[in-house]
């Protein structure tokens, strides 16, 4: 999970955890939540902190496969922040 301050393109916040996930003294202001894990769907949000703010439990949606070929990208149309999802894989 990364958290991002409004605004900016440099993590504040990272974690590695695979459960539960508790950050303390985050001041209280706008940020947006990033969850990534391999095989799922990346989960973003708009989050304000205030006070003792607590997340609802994130859910991810697991992705599958139909053969269908489709080109899988993170970056809102903003080519310069772009990230690569799912790695090409060598068709040779």
């Amino acid at each position: 999970m990364k958290i991002y301050e409004k605004g900016s393109n440099i993590p504040k916040y990272i974690s590695s955890s695979k459960s539960t996930v508790i950050l303390t003294n985050i001041p209280e202001g706008e940020y947006k939540v990033i969850v990534l894990a391999s095989g799922y769907r990346t989960y973003e949000k708009m989050v304000t902190i205030k006070d003792n703010t607590s997340l609802s439990t994130i859910v991810l949606t697991k992705l599958t496969t139909s053969g269908e070929k489709k080109e899988i990208a993170n970056d809102s149309g903003d080519f310069a922040n772009a990230k690569i999802l799912a790695p090409l894989k060598k068709w040779w």
